[in-house]
């Protein structure tokens, strides 16, 4: 199952507001939809459930809550009530969805709220401040605002600086086919610098740097190779004898372990056996002695994982991962919006 939180939280309070944003992320940066969650405020009715229907089928990723009864709840969920009336309610919607470190984009004016007066809109920070508060200080999201006020007066400027905000934090709506992927392209960048391919799943996660993002993975997958640091693989997961195993990326172990989930994760039948022994033979090595370097290699391989033999098999001339066990593979991410997505594993 995927994991419930995501990136990205969008709030605004009318479906044409909605439509105009996610017309801009899917031109300029589709690849962002399947990470991010809407959060409509708009009144429940005709309108809201037919925008509703009309986002998820045109954004098959995307995530939506509404005042809406949903078809689909794997990605349609209902806003409750009191989400439109109280503030601590609202709040505790916004940290179910939220992931530690992401971005919260909420417009200025929310009209539908009703626990901000109609008089100070720009109250609704105070929603953002709370739901900051809801996380570690050190894994708190980046809460940014659209508005499409071009001038703010000096009680909204000492609000914004009250709350632990900035007019930096502010977007124009008038702008954001300029500035809106920017934005969120520089937030997202530092927060999750990395990204998990695994199997089972079609589209990689975006991961923070914490200690707590590489538990997690380390807990959810059997094996996991981890390429966030120059020079170095790290070999982890519950299926890792003894835990942790670090080696030099450029090592003919490391070649073998890239290779092993490279074809795992392709859905390929493994690594044959006389390529893994050309590979890391001397360069006029004989059949045998490369079969010879191969196998060794293997067995090496096979004392770092729990189950040995059954973990990683020789089947049909391939040495290969056993289908039952769960793997993946941690690097940096692409550095920017629409870049092809990594797509060599060595």
């Amino acid at each position: 199952m995927e994991h419930p939180h995501r990136p990205v939280v969008i709030i605004e309070d009318h479906v044409d507001h909605i439509d105009e944003l996610l017309d801009v992320l899917h031109r300029q940066w589709p690849e962002l939809l399947p990470r991010l969650t809407v959060m409509c405020l708009d009144e429940r009715g005709l309108d809201t459930q037919a925008a509703l229907e009309r986002w998820t089928s045109s954004f098959p990723e995307l995530r939506v809550v509404a005042s809406m009864d949903p078809s689909d709840p794997q990605r349609q969920q209902e806003l409750p009530a009191e989400a439109l009336q109280e503030l601590p309610a609202c709040a505790r919607v916004v940290r179910g969805l939220l992931a530690p470190r992401g971005v919260l984009l909420q417009d200025i004016q929310l009209e539908t709220l009703s626990f901000v007066p109609d008089d100070r809109c720009w109250e609704s920070i105070d929603l953002a401040s709370m739901v900051r508060g809801k996380y570690p200080s050190s894994r708190a999201p980046r809460c940014n605002f659209m508005s499409n006020k071009r001038v703010f007066h000096a009680r909204f400027a000492a609000d914004m600086e009250d709350a632990g905000f900035s007019f930096k934090d502010v977007l124009d709506k008038d702008e954001l086919e300029t500035t809106l992927v920017p934005r969120l392209a520089r937030l997202l960048r530092k927060a999750f610098p990395l990204e998990l391919e695994r199997t089972g799943r079609a589209r990689s996660e975006w991961l923070t740097a914490d200690a707590e993002d590489r538990q997690r993975v380390d807990e959810e997958l059997d094996l996991v190779l981890w390429e966030d640091r120059p020079g170095r693989l790290g070999l982890a997961g519950v299926g890792v004898d003894g835990g942790l195993v670090e080696m030099a990326s450029d090592g003919q172990e490391a070649l073998g372990w890239r290779a092993l989930v490279k074809a795992r994760l392709r859905g390929l039948p493994g690594i044959r056996t006389r390529e893994l022994g050309e590979a890391i033979a001397p360069e006029h090595a004989e059949r045998a002695e490369q079969l010879q370097k191969a196998s060794n290699l293997v067995n090496r391989m096979r004392s770092r994982l729990r189950g040995g033999k059954d973990a990683l098999l020789n089947t049909n001339g391939h040495y290969c991962l056993a289908d039952e066990r769960s793997v993946g593979r941690v690097r940096r991410r692409p550095r920017s919006p629409g870049s092809a997505p990594n797509a060599s594993i060595s």
